[in-house]
Parts: C-alpha cells; sequence; structure tokens
C-alpha cells in the first residue's frame, strides 16, 4: 500500500526549526484513513484533500 500523508501535524516541525504549515493533516486522521484504505482494499491512500485532487490528473510519482 502506497500512503501520502501530507504534512502530517507532529512534533517534526518544531524539531527542525521551521514553522508547521496550515495544511497540515493530524496523526489520527492519517491512521483513520489507512485503516478505511485496508477495509476497503485500496491500495493508495491520500490523507489530505490537496493530493487526493492532484490523484485527479495521474498517479502521483513514487520514490524509494
Amino acid at each position: 500500500m502506497d500512503v501520502f500523508p501530507s504534512a502530517t501535524k507532529t512534533e517534526f516541525f518544531q524539531r527542525v526549526g521551521v514553522d508547521t504549515p496550515s495544511f497540515t493533516v493530524s496523526p489520527e486522521r492519517v491512521a483513520e484513513d489507512i485503516i478505511k484504505a485496508v477495509e476497503k482494499k485500496r491500495k493508495t491512500v491520500y490523507a489530505s484533500f490537496f493530493l487526493k485532487a492532484l490523484s485527479l490528473f495521474g498517479p502521483l510519482p513514487l520514490k524509494a
């Protein structure tokens, strides 16, 4: 499963010394979206509206 959580509201931004973006999603929201995707047997999870909208133009590129 591919998970695209977007910017997640965690301590990451504070630790690297930058402001938390206004478009963050909560870790709970990401977890809920993953659980729903597993239940519906989806292969991809987009936890933000912005990424969901971008996916309409085609698959997002993955880099490992």
